[in-house]
């Protein structure tokens, strides 16, 4: 009996401390420099996207587990057709995908995720404690006015080495944050690399 409950309570633990291994984190490439701006990426922008593919590819070598960029559709919208958001983490992430997909047909279906859109970080944080999501290898591609809130707000359920910045600046599109998580300790190491790209 004392066994059986040894083994529950070890797997309920398990389950609270799921977290991926590492997070390649990264904010979309450029848009358009003008007042309305649209949801798409600029030619710099899909330049850069292009870029970060190989980029990727070099430096990190390791296929992620997942890739996740945020959800385009507007989950407040009542109407029966509704514009969407931005798409610029999709198509920041799409060259990367279409080049993991053409070297490796076999690549599962899943690889990439959109759940949540840019503001729902608790939501993304609940996401990333799922099991199935434990010790696996991730790139996330968000809005640079959000990477800092997802930042902080992981760092509320993980000891960080680093303090954060409050934003992340508008020109700025080639830092890639790398998380890796001892989640034994619910710790996480931060690591900046800038102008990657």
């Amino acid at each position: 009996m004392q066994r059986g409950i040894f083994w529950i309570l070890l797997l309920f633990s398990s389950s609270l401390w799921a977290m991926p291994a590492k997070i390649i984190l990264i904010r979309h490439a450029d848009k358009l420099e003008q007042m309305n701006t649209g949801p798409a990426l600029s030619p710099e922008g899909i330049q850069r996207a292009n870029h970060f593919a190989q980029y990727y590819l070099t430096k990190f070598e390791k296929i992620p587990d997942y890739i996740i960029a945020t959800n385009p559709n507007n989950p407040n919208c009542t109407k029966p057709i509704c514009a969407v958001g931005t798409i610029r983490p999709l198509q920041t992430v799409a060259p990367l995908i279409t080049e993991i997909y053409r070297r490796d047909p076999q690549t599962k279906k899943d690889l990439l995720l959109a759940p949540y859109p840019n503001k729902q970080f608790p939501a993304l944080i609940h996401l990333l404690n799922a099991n199935y999501l434990n010790n696996t290898f991730l790139l996330i591609c968000l809005g640079h006015k959000h990477i800092p809130e997802f930042l902080q707000t992981l760092t509320r359920e993980y000891q960080s080495n680093l303090t954060l910045p409050n934003k992340w600046k508008g020109d700025d599109f080639n830092t890639v944050y790398v998380l890796t998580f001892a989640n034994a300790k619910k710790q996480v190491n931060i690591e900046i690399l800038r102008d990657q790209y």
